[in-house]
């Protein structure tokens, strides 16, 4: 059961690092695309 429970902790971890870095590169391009369109 503990073994699971850790198995089930590192899936959400891991669902949580993917989210985590979507959601950074989404602000990356949000911000590069904002820096070219300021450039006009």
């Amino acid at each position: 059961w503990d073994c699971a429970l850790s198995g089930i902790l590192s899936r959400v971890r891991k669902r949580f690092d993917w989210t985590r870095s979507i959601r950074f590169c989404h602000y990356l391009v949000k911000r590069w695309v904002w820096l070219i369109s300021n450039r006009e």
